[in-house]
């Protein structure tokens, strides 16, 4: 059995979870409209349910970027979030995500 196949769909569905709160997160922050997000949501929600994943992992990552821009982390814990994000889309199978 792969490390990907050790995974519920329980985990598949908080990966998707988390990028839905992300989105909401860029428009709080005024980053995003509330019609850009439902665009970004939409497209996501039409996207292959094996790349939602991935989708989410990408997400992971751009929030990390924007958080550090904003200057609520150190680089050092932008790294820190990074090594996690890659660690978890190796767990999935999915290798290290976009950046």
């Amino acid at each position: 059995m792969s490390e990907s196949q050790q995974f519920t769909s329980a985990d598949w569905d908080r990966l998707v979870g988390e990028y839905v709160e992300s989105v909401r997160h860029w428009v709080q922050l005024g980053l995003m409209t509330p019609a850009e997000a439902d665009v970004h949501l939409a497209e996501f929600f039409h996207t292959a349910a094996d790349q939602r994943p991935r989708a989410a992992f990408r997400e992971r990552w751009r929030s990390i970027d924007g958080h550090l821009a904003e200057g609520k982390i150190s680089e050092n814990d932008a790294e820190r979030l990074r090594r996690e994000i890659r660690d978890d889309a190796a767990a999935f199978g999915l290798g290290d995500p976009p950046c």
